[in-house]
């Protein structure tokens, strides 16, 4: 019996990696302070519920396990989308809409089976949110900031091409940047 994808895999996989480049001192935010959670609930006065997230960040001034009230300076939410087939522009704008009212300021959706109708990245794009896939020892991304067309182009391809082979070698990251670190610190463009 083939056993249900809950997604739960993709998000570790991308968790640890995330702790590792925080731990490094190579994300856009350092210890101290960062507090990293999986299935954290944040408060919506919009739904009068709580809505939960797949990966927070949170970037503290102060330490928060002394200070309670201490509220975070910088929220960034990551949701992962295990689909093996595209996600659709719906699903951008519900996480946008999630975003909101979470109150963060950096979203990101990661995906690795899938692929992102070109209508998701469009928007996404507006929007300021940043998509990744992680293709088979690959990872791919698109941030609206992208200077080039061609190099766009080939983004694009891979993020909405469920079929994409990356021929870029045994990396994470294309186009030079050749370890995940440098990958993170580039797209996360706040």
């Amino acid at each position: 019996m083939t056993k249900k994808n809950t997604g739960i895999e993709l998000e570790n996989i991308v968790c640890s990696a995330i702790k590792k480049t925080i731990d490094d001192k190579k994300f856009i935010v350092e210890q101290p302070y960062v507090l990293i959670e999986q299935h954290k609930k944040y408060y919506s006065k919009d739904r009068n519920d709580y809505i939960t997230t797949d990966i927070s960040i949170e970037k503290y001034l102060e330490n928060p396990k002394i200070n309670s009230d201490v509220t975070p300076s910088l929220i960034i939410i990551i949701e992962c989308k295990d689909y093996k087939s595209s996600i659709p522009v719906d699903d951008v704008e519900e996480f946008y809409s999630k975003l909101q009212q979470i109150g963060a300021h950096k979203g990101i959706i990661f995906t690795r089976h899938g692929s992102f109708q070109k209508s998701a990245l469009t928007y996404a794009e507006s929007k300021r949110i940043g998509l990744a896939k992680i293709i088979p020892e690959e990872l791919t991304y698109l941030m609206h900031s992208i200077s080039t067309i061609s190099t766009k182009n080939k983004y694009i391809e891979a993020l909405t091409d469920s079929k994409f082979m990356s021929n870029s070698g045994n990396f994470f990251c294309s186009d030079g940047i050749d370890d995940f670190d440098d990958y993170l610190n580039s797209f996360i463009d706040l």
